[in-house]
């Protein structure tokens, strides 16, 4: 009689994959969260998962591992997991015997992620009023200080974003935040906030970066006033009657208030997020209120505001004086580029002339600025060849050629006028550059393709130039004429 055989054990699989997606959008629980998608996988099957906080996800992940244990045939020859901290989970499940693998992304996991991830919320993501979680009244100041800000224009004065103001609001607790003004361009007019200076610094790297994986650096809190906003926030102004910069403009000047995490993902508001608002837009008012003067200047002393929660701002930021001291260059550049554009726009809504006048003007001035520093006694005619060997080739266009000369002529007059420049050696300069913008006249008159390199709106789409919904460009003039009184 034969002996009878032994069950042989089952043999293991092949890999495992187990990790965690970020969803993309946030839950509230009752403050804002991203969830996590928690997995395993074999060959692209899902064994188990969960929809979990970010804080529950390593003990999910255990949870999700004993349950695929207890349902597959076999368990696995080996595991890739997307985090080192999971390596003793797996360990503790499957022993030492299993390899285990960390690997740095994992398509397979985001690819079956994707149909467990918790669906975008618009009705909670477009609205101030978070679905009932923020009072109208709170809602409300915030649009009263926005429009109190938007009308003091600091982006008018503050030469650019490298200027590190330091935010301190204790009952907030908030401590050494760095903020930095917006807009300087007329376009994304606003007030960014950022933890630190630290913070600034990396979300500045990753904007500069060429990498693409959506990481901006930093979270950031962002105070800005809308072109455009949607039905939904629309009608929640007109509902409650919350104040506008510029009633009857349709969207235009509509204050909004932009959590976004270092991921480039947006967050739901908070009634703190409001409340740091409401004191932010503040403080940054008075700030122009009572040291205009200071803000205006590429450098200068210290000055300080404080409202009356007990929040302060303070120019400069204490932490940024390295970094202040090397963009101290740049800043001037852009102080005599503002002084500039204010003399003679002369209350028009800028467009090709403006673009052309600054394209000009910036590149002479960086150039100079790069090689000598901010003495004018001397301006090498080599320095207003290399900057002009960069700018003729921007302004291939037909229209911006036409005006070039004068933007040119206009600038180097301003830099007589205000005393940088002898007349003689701004009549030398002028010729010199103006000879590279006739050479590119000459390269489109022989059949080079007009270009639109200085942004020009279309025609058609334009108010004196510049997109505009309608009635704003009236309204434009009317605010740089009171500016101007």
């Amino acid at each position: 009689m034969a002996a009878p055989r032994s069950k042989s054990p089952p043999l293991p699989t092949p890999t495992w994959t187990g990790g965690w997606v970020s969803s993309t959008t946030y839950a509230y629980d009752p403050e804002p969260y991203r969830p996590d998608v928690v997995l395993w996988l074999h060959r692209g099957k899902v064994l188990a998962s969960a929809v979990v906080h970010p804080e529950a996800r390593e003990a999910a992940l255990a949870r999700c591992l004993r349950e695929a244990l207890a349902t597959a045939k076999a368990p696995p020859s080996s595991v890739r997991v997307c985090d080192a901290s999971v390596t003793p989970i797996v360990r503790a499940a499957l022993g030492a015997a299993v390899p285990v693998r960390v690997v740095a992304k994992s398509p397979d996991l985001e690819a079956a992620a994707e149909p467990l991830l918790p669906p975008y919320d618009e009705d909670l993501d477009d609205s101030y009023l978070a679905r009932g979680r923020i009072a109208p009244a709170l809602v409300g100041q915030f649009f009263a200080a926005a429009a109190a800000l938007f009308r003091a224009a600091p982006w008018s004065m503050v030469p650019d974003d490298s200027v590190l103001f330091a935010f301190d609001a204790p009952l907030l607790d908030i401590h050494a935040a760095a903020v930095a003004v917006v807009g300087q361009r007329g376009v994304e007019r606003g007030v960014l906030l950022f933890e630190s200076v630290n913070e600034y610094l990396a979300f500045q790297r990753a904007s500069m970066s060429d990498d693409d994986d959506g990481d901006q650096g930093a979270d950031l809190f962002a105070i800005s006033f809308a072109e455009a906003a949607s039905e939904a926030r629309l009608a929640e102004v007109a509902a409650h009657g919350w104040e506008l910069v510029a009633p009857g403009l349709g969207a235009f000047g509509v204050p909004m208030l932009d959590i976004v995490d270092r991921d480039g993902v947006r967050r739901p508001l908070t009634p703190r997020d409001l409340q740091i608002a409401v004191t932010l837009a503040r403080t940054v008012t008075q700030m122009v209120a009572q040291h205009g003067a200071r803000l205006a200047a590429s450098a200068g002393p210290a000055v300080a505001t404080r409202d009356r929660a007990n929040a302060t701002l303070t120019l400069p930021h204490p932490g940024a004086a390295a970094f202040d001291a090397a963009m101290a260059p740049h800043r001037e550049v852009n102080v005599i580029l503002r002084d500039f554009l204010a003399s003679e726009l002369r209350g028009r809504v800028p467009g090709v002339w403006r673009d052309a006048a600054e394209v000009i003007a910036h590149a002479l001035l960086d150039e100079k600025f790069e090689e000598s520093g901010a003495r004018f006694d001397a301006w090498p005619p080599r320095l207003v060849d290399a900057a002009m060997a960069h700018v003729a080739p921007r302004i291939g266009d037909a229209r911006a050629l036409a005006v070039s000369g004068d933007a040119l002529a206009r600038f180097l007059g301003f830099m007589v006028a205000s005393g940088r420049l002898a007349p003689a050696a701004g009549e030398r300069l002028r010729a010199r550059a103006a000879g590279h913008l006739d050479a590119a006249a000459s390269a489109l008159a022989a059949g080079a393709t007009p270009r639109r390199d200085l942004d020009a709106p279309a025609d058609d789409e334009t108010v004196d130039d510049e997109v505009l919904a309608p009635g704003v460009a009236e309204w434009a003039r009317g605010a740089l004429k009171g500016a101007r009184a």
